[in-house]
Formats: C-alpha cells, structure tokens, sequence
C-alpha cells in the first residue's frame, strides 16, 4: 500500500497512463479491501481456495470502490461527499475519469461489482454479495 501511495504521489500532476492508474489503486485501495476481506476469511477457518476466492474478489472491490470514489468526487458536492469536491482534479491526480470518462468508469464499476460476485458465488457468502452490491449501488 505504501507502494501505491508513493506512485500516487508521483503521478500527481504529470501525464499518466492508463496502466498507472491502475496499478495505482491496485496497490492502495486494491491491496487494502483485498487483505480485509482475506483476514476475515483466514480467522474464520477458509480454506486455502476459499482465501483464494476471497482475495481475488477483495482486489475486484477494492478497485470498484476506488473508481467510485474517483466518480463521486467529480460528480457530487463537498457538502454530499464530506470532504472537498473536485480536488483530484484540481492536483491533476491519476483518477479513473480522467483517463477513461466518468461513463467509462461507471461501467467499470459494474463490471468489477459482477465480477466479484461471481468469484465468490462458490463460498455461497450473502454478505460479501451485499458489500459488492453496495458498490453499484453508489454508482447510480
């Protein structure tokens, strides 16, 4: 994660790639969903391809949040975020809408949240399906 912020940083105010963007949040939010949604499984007993699962749909959330909360920050108040609105663009921060669009970016989220719910369709989990339902939930 600490990986991810330094790129971040970097990036920040220069040309960046779409590759970059992504290996940005892969390493920050990616990394920090993942290894949640991994640690809760382990100290519940899974099983090797059950953490398995799990981790793979922590990274598919982690970058779906993450694209949200580029979107959000375009798209909604400071008032409505509770935080400063619109302030990745004014850094000139690597975001998922700046490169892709904020309609590009809203499919990719709900590609990502349906991705993630199937990985984990084998664990027969309701929970982790509500948390990625949650994502595309923000996303309208």
């Amino acid at each position: 994660m600490i990986a991810g912020q330094v790129l971040d940083l970097e990036a920040e105010g220069q040309p960046f790639r779409k590759e970059q963007v992504e290996a940005i949040h892969a390493a920050k939010t990616g990394a920090l969903l993942s290894t949640s949604v991994w640690i809760g499984a382990y100290l519940a007993g899974a099983s090797e391809s059950e953490e398995h699962f799990v981790r793979a749909y922590g990274r598919k959330i982690g970058l779906a949040f993450q694209i949200m909360d580029d979107i959000l920050d375009e798209t909604e108040s400071g008032e409505t975020l509770g935080k400063t609105a619109g302030k990745d663009r004014e850094h000139r921060k690597a975001t998922w809408p700046a490169v892709y669009g904020i309609d590009e970016s809203r499919r990719m989220v709900r590609q990502l949240t349906e991705e993630a719910c199937e990985i984990v369709l084998p664990l027969a989990s309701p929970t982790l399906i509500e948390i990625a339902g949650f994502l595309e939930k923000r996303c309208r």
